[in-house]
């Protein structure tokens, strides 16, 4: 199996995929890339503001859906 890798800055690999006509491409592409900065938000805060260990967040942010980060955050 081979995986596609990002190797551009994610919005502009977007717009560039938008501009050539790919825009499925264009959407998952922003799609993946403000799910993950979201998640990485949520990490940090959760961290930060529950005094936690960042390892007991992040098992929690991957359970939880890019809808209910959002509605966390």
């Amino acid at each position: 199996m081979e995986y596609i890798r990002i190797r551009e800055w994610p919005p502009e690999l977007a717009k560039k995929a938008y501009n050539d006509g790919y825009y499925a491409e264009a959407i998952q592409t922003i799609h993946g890339w403000l799910e993950s900065q979201c998640r990485e938000m949520l990490k940090l805060v959760g961290s930060v503001h529950f005094q936690t260990n960042l390892s007991s967040t992040w098992d929690i942010t991957d359970e939880i859906s890019l809808n209910n980060i959002i509605k966390i955050l």
